[in-house]
C-alpha cells in the first residue's frame, strides 16, 4: 500500500534544508506509519537526493510527523539548477513509498479493492472507499474535446515527482480518451509506474474556454487495436488521404495504445468575458 492511500503532505525549504510533513487521514493509521516510515528509511528513499542527515520528529497528538532534510535541495534555492529549487515536489515523492497494510482501515480498503483491476487502483481513482467516481463527458464537453484538430497537454508524473507534459492526439471511444506513444516514451515510463494523467485541452480563440480531464491510463500493445485507432487519430488530424498512413506508422510493435478512463472533469467557457 502506498502512503499517498493514508496520508497527505506538505514540502517547505530553507537554505539547503528540505522539510517534509506526513499526516495521516485517520489517527488509526499513525501508529503503523510512525513504525514504518523511519529517519533512516526515508534518507534511502531519497538517496540520490539527500547528501546530509534526516531527523524525524513525531507529532501524535496530530497524527503526523516532521522530516528535517540536510543537504537536501543541491546548494539551496539561490545556488540550486534544478526545476525544482524549492524541493516542492519531494512532499509527492515521499507519498508514493510502500507500507504495509496493517490497519483496521487499510484491510477494508485492500478488502473492497482487491477484485478492481491493479491499473486502475495505481490511478488512485476512488473518492470513497464505498465506491469509484469515473466521469461521464455530456455532450457538450465531447463535442468540445472532438472539435477540429484540438491537440491534449498531457501531465504525468516522474519517479521523482517533477511533471511531464507533452502535447497528445488524441480520439473519444465513448468517455474513454484514446492515444498511442512509443514503448521507450517518458509517459509510458511514468504510466507504467502511476497510471494518473491529467488531460488539458483548450480553445485558443476568444472569448477562450478550456477542459481538463483528470483520470487513470492503461497501456495496451495489441497491434490489431493499435492500427484501429492509430488510423483514426491519423484521419482526425491528417486527413482522410492520410489516415492510413499514419495508422501503419503507429500502428507498429514498438508502438504502444493508451486508454484514459476519466474520473474528474472541469469545463470553463467563456473565460474572457
Amino acid at each position: 500500500m502506498k502512503l499517498r492511500e493514508i496520508a497527505h503532505s506538505r514540502a517547505g525549504d530553507k537554505g539547503n534544508i528540505s522539510n517534509i510533513s506526513l499526516i495521516v487521514y485517520d489517527m488509526k493509521e499513525y501508529e503503523q506509519v510512525k513504525d514504518q516510515v523511519t529517519a533512516e528509511r526515508v534518507k534511502a528513499w531519497f538517496a540520490e537526493i539527500v547528501h546530509g542527515e534526516v531527523v524525524r520528529y513525531e507529532l501524535p497528538n496530530i497524527g503526523a510527523l516532521n522530516f528535517v532534510m540536510t543537504q537536501a535541495l543541491g546548494g539551496g534555492v539561490t545556488r540550486s539548477l534544478a526545476l525544482d529549487r524549492h524541493g516542492k515536489s519531494l512532499s509527492s515523492a515521499l507519498l508514493e513509498m510502500e507500507i504495509e497494510a496493517e490497519s483496521w482501515s487499510a484491510r477494508r480498503f485492500s478488502s473492497f479493492t482487491k477484485n478492481v483491476p491493479s491499473q486502475i487502483m495505481q490511478g488512485d481513482i476512488f473518492s470513497t472507499k464505498e465506491g469509484i467516481d469515473m466521469h461521464t463527458f455530456t455532450d457538450e464537453q465531447r463535442a468540445f474535446l472532438l472539435h477540429g484538430t484540438r491537440i491534449g497537454k498531457l501531465a504525468t508524473v516522474r519517479k521523482d515527482g517533477r511533471p511531464h507534459v507533452v502535447p497528445v492526439w488524441f480520439i473519444l471511444d465513448g468517455d474513454t480518451i484514446v492515444f498511442t506513444t512509443g514503448d521507450h516514451s517518458v509517459k509510458a515510463a511514468n504510466i507504467r509506474r502511476d497510471s494518473r494523467i491529467c488531460l488539458c485541452v483548450d480553445d485558443e480563440t476568444p472569448p477562450y474556454a478550456y477542459i481538463m480531464v483528470e483520470g487513470a491510463a492503461t497501456l495496451s500493445p495489441d497491434l490489431d487495436a493499435l492500427l484501429h485507432w492509430a488510423t483514426r487519430i491519423g484521419r482526425r488530424y491528417m486527413g482522410e488521404d492520410l489516415a492510413e498512413t499514419y495508422g501503419k506508422r503507429n500502428g507498429v510493435p514498438g508502438e504502444l495504445l493508451v486508454r484514459v478512463t476519466p474520473t474528474r472533469v472541469i469545463f470553463e467557457k467563456d473565460i474572457a468575458i
